[in-house]
């Protein structure tokens, strides 16, 4: 995930929390979900790339705690899942670079559907 796209997509983000009466859960979901994305990739040696870590700032902003929390565990469990399958059939190696990113945004255009933004 490229910085020019999380830029605009934060900026986007964060015109949605205006238009939402600058509802400051979604700031503080945006910080908190980024900060806790960094210390889990940290601590996991770079599990979560940088983009991850910029993605769920963005759907912090875009969202909120709440709905952050239910994409990012959907994210992580079908990412795991799919990383698991990808191990077992080799298509993987257990040192292989692999994107949750596209997890994390079927998760958020999921939940836009169900609940909208």
């Amino acid at each position: 995930l490229f910085d020019e796209m999380m830029l605009f997509f934060a900026i986007g983000g964060l015109a949605c929390s205006a238009i939402a009466g600058m509802d400051m859960d979604r700031v503080i979901a945006a910080l908190a979900g980024g900060a806790l994305f960094l210390l889990i990739s940290l601590l996991t040696r770079g599990a979560l790339g940088g983009g991850d870590i910029k993605l769920i700032a963005c759907l912090g902003l875009w969202f909120g705690p709440g709905p952050l929390l239910m994409i990012s565990l959907f994210g992580i469990i079908t990412g795991g899942i799919s990383a698991l399958i990808m191990l077992l059939t080799g298509k993987k190696k257990r040192k292989s670079a692999f994107a949750y990113g596209p997890y994390f945004i079927i998760g958020a255009l999921g939940w836009m559907s169900l609940y909208g933004i």
